[in-house]
Protein backbone atom coordinates (compact mmCIF):
# COMPACT_ATOMS: atom_id res chain seq x y z
CA UNK A 1 0.00 0.00 0.00
CA UNK A 2 2.87 2.55 1.10
CA UNK A 3 4.40 1.91 -2.42
CA UNK A 4 1.33 2.25 -4.37
CA UNK A 5 0.45 5.65 -2.42
CA UNK A 6 4.61 6.65 -3.28
CA UNK A 7 3.95 5.61 -6.48
CA UNK A 8 0.92 7.30 -7.95
CA UNK A 9 0.95 10.81 -5.35
CA UNK A 10 4.54 11.64 -4.34
CA UNK A 11 5.26 14.71 -5.33
CA UNK A 12 9.04 15.90 -5.67
CA UNK A 13 9.23 19.75 -5.20
CA UNK A 14 11.65 22.80 -4.84
CA UNK A 15 10.73 25.82 -2.61
CA UNK A 16 12.37 29.20 -2.75
CA UNK A 17 11.72 31.67 0.04
CA UNK A 18 11.66 34.99 -1.39
CA UNK A 19 11.40 38.35 0.01
CA UNK A 20 10.55 41.81 -2.02
CA UNK A 21 13.44 43.70 -0.19
CA UNK A 22 15.89 41.87 -2.77
CA UNK A 23 18.15 41.05 -0.03
CA UNK A 24 17.38 37.72 0.81
CA UNK A 25 19.05 34.92 -0.79
CA UNK A 26 18.71 30.90 0.62
CA UNK A 27 19.09 28.03 -1.53
CA UNK A 28 16.21 25.68 -2.50
CA UNK A 29 14.41 23.65 -0.50
CA UNK A 30 13.85 20.02 -2.11
CA UNK A 31 11.40 17.86 -0.53
CA UNK A 32 8.72 14.95 -1.21
CA UNK A 33 5.22 15.04 -0.39
CA UNK A 34 2.18 13.42 -0.77
CA UNK A 35 -0.86 16.10 -1.13
CA UNK A 36 -0.51 20.33 -1.76
CA UNK A 37 -1.60 22.22 1.67
CA UNK A 38 -4.16 25.10 1.24
CA UNK A 39 -5.06 27.14 4.05
CA UNK A 40 -8.65 26.66 4.95
CA UNK A 41 -9.02 30.36 6.51
CA UNK A 42 -7.77 31.88 3.10
CA UNK A 43 -10.15 30.63 1.28
CA UNK A 44 -12.70 31.76 3.42
CA UNK A 45 -12.03 34.92 3.38
CA UNK A 46 -13.76 37.50 0.74
CA UNK A 47 -10.43 37.81 -0.72
CA UNK A 48 -9.48 34.34 -1.06
CA UNK A 49 -9.79 33.74 -4.54
CA UNK A 50 -9.91 30.43 -6.45
CA UNK A 51 -8.09 27.50 -4.82
CA UNK A 52 -5.49 26.72 -7.54
CA UNK A 53 -4.35 30.12 -6.63
CA UNK A 54 -3.09 29.18 -3.95
CA UNK A 55 -0.99 25.90 -4.80
CA UNK A 56 2.28 27.92 -6.24
CA UNK A 57 2.59 30.49 -3.29
CA UNK A 58 2.22 30.67 0.39
CA UNK A 59 3.05 33.39 2.54
CA UNK A 60 6.58 32.75 4.52
CA UNK A 61 7.72 34.08 7.85
CA UNK A 62 8.69 37.50 8.56
CA UNK A 63 11.48 38.46 6.98
CA UNK A 64 14.98 38.21 8.62
CA UNK A 65 16.98 40.90 7.03
CA UNK A 66 17.98 43.55 8.94
CA UNK A 67 15.96 46.75 8.26
CA UNK A 68 13.14 44.86 7.04
CA UNK A 69 9.49 43.92 8.21
CA UNK A 70 8.19 42.20 5.07
CA UNK A 71 6.58 39.01 5.14
CA UNK A 72 8.53 36.97 2.75
CA UNK A 73 7.00 34.45 0.31
CA UNK A 74 7.41 30.99 -0.57
CA UNK A 75 7.52 29.83 -4.45
CA UNK A 76 7.00 26.12 -5.19
CA UNK A 77 8.35 24.26 -7.87
CA UNK A 78 6.92 20.99 -9.33
CA UNK A 79 10.08 18.97 -10.14
CA UNK A 80 9.10 16.77 -13.27
CA UNK A 81 7.43 14.27 -13.81
CA UNK A 82 4.38 15.20 -11.92
CA UNK A 83 2.29 12.14 -9.90
CA UNK A 84 -0.22 10.46 -11.17
CA UNK A 85 -3.10 11.79 -9.05
CA UNK A 86 -2.68 15.61 -7.77
CA UNK A 87 -3.94 15.75 -4.14
CA UNK A 88 -4.88 19.17 -2.34
CA UNK A 89 -5.47 19.04 1.38
CA UNK A 90 -7.65 21.84 2.78
CA UNK A 91 -6.10 22.63 6.51
CA UNK A 92 -9.02 23.98 8.59
CA UNK A 93 -6.29 26.02 10.75
CA UNK A 94 -8.85 27.85 12.20
CA UNK A 95 -12.30 27.29 13.07
CA UNK A 96 -15.01 28.35 10.85
CA UNK A 97 -15.89 32.38 11.27
CA UNK A 98 -18.27 32.68 14.43
CA UNK A 99 -21.09 34.01 12.04
CA UNK A 100 -21.15 30.91 9.77
CA UNK A 101 -22.01 27.65 10.12
CA UNK A 102 -19.87 24.81 9.22
CA UNK A 103 -22.22 23.88 6.03
CA UNK A 104 -21.90 27.62 5.00
CA UNK A 105 -18.10 26.80 5.67
CA UNK A 106 -18.15 24.38 2.80
CA UNK A 107 -20.34 25.98 0.69
CA UNK A 108 -17.75 29.38 0.58
CA UNK A 109 -14.90 26.66 0.66
CA UNK A 110 -16.12 24.33 -2.67
CA UNK A 111 -17.30 27.57 -4.37
CA UNK A 112 -13.66 28.29 -4.53
CA UNK A 113 -12.67 24.89 -5.94
CA UNK A 114 -11.44 24.88 -9.64
CA UNK A 115 -13.29 21.77 -11.48
CA UNK A 116 -9.93 21.39 -13.37
CA UNK A 117 -6.43 22.67 -13.20
CA UNK A 118 -4.16 24.24 -15.88
CA UNK A 119 -0.93 22.59 -14.13
CA UNK A 120 1.68 25.26 -15.29
CA UNK A 121 -0.45 27.84 -14.21
CA UNK A 122 -0.92 26.10 -11.03
CA UNK A 123 2.62 25.31 -10.23
CA UNK A 124 5.68 27.38 -10.66
CA UNK A 125 7.82 25.59 -13.52
CA UNK A 126 7.54 24.78 -17.00
CA UNK A 127 6.23 21.28 -18.66
CA UNK A 128 8.32 19.18 -20.83
CA UNK A 129 6.70 18.71 -24.02
CA UNK A 130 3.58 16.04 -24.90
CA UNK A 131 3.15 16.31 -21.06
CA UNK A 132 -0.57 16.75 -19.51
CA UNK A 133 -1.28 20.25 -19.15
CA UNK A 134 -4.22 19.74 -17.43
CA UNK A 135 -5.93 18.05 -14.03
CA UNK A 136 -9.41 17.67 -13.77
CA UNK A 137 -10.86 17.13 -10.39
CA UNK A 138 -12.38 13.20 -10.28
CA UNK A 139 -13.05 13.28 -5.75
CA UNK A 140 -13.58 14.80 -2.64
CA UNK A 141 -13.42 13.30 0.60
CA UNK A 142 -14.71 15.11 3.56
CA UNK A 143 -14.27 15.20 7.64
CA UNK A 144 -18.06 14.63 9.00
CA UNK A 145 -19.93 14.56 12.25
CA UNK A 146 -19.79 10.94 12.77
CA UNK A 147 -16.43 9.96 10.42
CA UNK A 148 -15.13 10.48 6.88
CA UNK A 149 -17.41 10.92 4.15
CA UNK A 150 -16.59 11.22 0.00
CA UNK A 151 -17.81 11.56 -3.93
CA UNK A 152 -16.50 10.60 -6.64
CA UNK A 153 -17.33 11.04 -10.03
CA UNK A 154 -18.18 8.27 -11.98
CA UNK A 155 -16.58 8.64 -15.45
CA UNK A 156 -19.21 6.34 -17.43
CA UNK A 157 -22.35 7.96 -16.06
CA UNK A 158 -20.63 11.57 -15.77
CA UNK A 159 -22.80 11.64 -12.52
CA UNK A 160 -20.96 12.47 -8.73
CA UNK A 161 -21.05 9.30 -6.73
CA UNK A 162 -21.38 9.77 -2.37
CA UNK A 163 -20.16 6.88 0.23
CA UNK A 164 -19.43 7.24 3.71
CA UNK A 165 -18.18 4.08 5.99
CA UNK A 166 -21.10 1.69 5.50
CA UNK A 167 -22.94 3.19 2.46
CA UNK A 168 -22.96 4.62 -1.10
CA UNK A 169 -25.69 6.15 -2.86
CA UNK A 170 -25.67 8.67 -6.69
CA UNK A 171 -26.09 12.42 -5.77
CA UNK A 172 -26.29 13.81 -8.87
CA UNK A 173 -24.73 15.78 -12.15
CA UNK A 174 -22.64 18.75 -12.20
CA UNK A 175 -20.64 20.14 -9.05
CA UNK A 176 -23.60 21.79 -7.13
CA UNK A 177 -24.75 18.67 -5.93
CA UNK A 178 -21.62 17.87 -4.55
CA UNK A 179 -21.54 21.50 -2.81
CA UNK A 180 -25.34 21.29 -1.67
CA UNK A 181 -24.76 17.65 -0.02
CA UNK A 182 -21.54 19.24 2.15
CA UNK A 183 -23.61 21.97 2.45
CA UNK A 184 -26.75 20.05 4.20
CA UNK A 185 -24.29 17.54 6.24
CA UNK A 186 -21.71 20.18 7.46
CA UNK A 187 -18.87 18.51 6.04
CA UNK A 188 -15.31 19.73 6.52
CA UNK A 189 -13.88 19.51 3.01
CA UNK A 190 -10.45 17.62 3.49
CA UNK A 191 -8.85 15.99 0.40
CA UNK A 192 -9.12 17.11 -3.33
CA UNK A 193 -8.01 14.77 -5.88
CA UNK A 194 -7.32 15.57 -9.56
CA UNK A 195 -6.16 13.46 -12.21
CA UNK A 196 -4.61 14.28 -15.87
CA UNK A 197 -6.80 15.05 -18.66
CA UNK A 198 -7.13 12.34 -21.18
CA UNK A 199 -5.88 13.23 -24.77
CA UNK A 200 -8.73 13.77 -27.26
Amino acid sequence: LVDAVTRHFRARVSEVCECACGQLLLEPMGYHQCSFFVCGSVLLQAEGGSLAGHLRTALGPSCPMPNCSLQTLLRRYVVQPLPSVITVAIVWDVEPLAEATAGEAARTILSRVDLSIEVPCAFEGGLPEGAHSRALLLGLVCRASEGWCGFFLDDEKRAWQWFDQSSSAPVGEGWSVVVERCESLGCKPAYLFYAPAKAD
